[in-house]
């Protein structure tokens, strides 16, 4: 790991500026949309990855950024990684990523519970955060996806995973009339809803599951 101090996110919304040992290096943001949409960064000390492959743009991985005394992840590519070492390994070889049922492509797919888990990176740094934040075309296509796979008999979760440990809880923005009616629509035909909250311990992320009662369609 190599860290350094966060200066700037760059034009291009998958790249930004961090200071290195005294220089100014572009860096890769695995997130696509910019991450002052959700958290400030501007002066915060960061940890870096550095990045495996040939002709790269950049060397390194925005992978953290400690705010508040405690370390917060905003490398998306890593969640589902990091969730698929919490599965039991008696089921892991029936867990299947990136599975197709009919037109959706699940996270995963647990082949022996037929069950679709949906996974949703969170990132703020409130203490309880509106979902989804930006525009949700995206997750009314999916929740109308997973509708029709619970109506098939499908079971489905629905994970969140706070990025930043001082997020408390999460309610869907009603504001969304449609995403908000979708999501009740999804949990009276079985779909289960859960959170998981990022921890770190020697310089590595860990996902562990939190108390129910923490999502809210108010």
């Amino acid at each position: 790991m190599k860290k350094g101090i966060f200066i700037k996110e760059c034009r291009n919304r998958f790249l930004c500026l961090v200071n290195i040992d005294g220089k100014e290096e572009e860096c890769y943001i695995s997130n696509s949309s910019k991450l002052s949409n959700y958290i400030s960064l501007k002066g915060k000390e960061v940890m870096l990855i550095e990045n495996k492959g040939n002709n790269l743009r950049t060397k390194y991985t925005l992978q953290a950024a400690y705010i508040n005394r405690r370390w917060v992840l905003l490398n998306l590519n890593i969640i589902n990684e990091l969730l698929f070492e919490t599965f039991d390994s008696s089921i892991k070889n029936q867990i299947f990523r990136e599975y197709y049922i009919d037109d959706y492509k699940s996270d995963f797919y647990n082949n022996d519970a037929k069950e679709v888990i949906e996974v949703k990176g969170v990132l703020s740094n409130q203490e309880t955060v509106l979902y989804p934040i930006v525009s949700g075309g995206r997750h009314l296509r999916q929740l109308n996806s997973l509708e029709k796979i619970l109506q098939q008999g499908f079971k489905v979760r629905y994970i969140f995973v706070l990025m930043n440990p001082a997020i408390k809880e999460i309610k869907i923005n009603t504001k969304n009339v449609e995403i908000a009616e979708k999501f009740k629509r999804c949990i009276s035909l079985g779909m289960k809803i859960e959170i998981w909250t990022t921890w770190w311990y020697a310089g590595k992320c860990h996902l562990k599951l939190m108390p129910k009662k923490q999502v809210y369609i108010t």
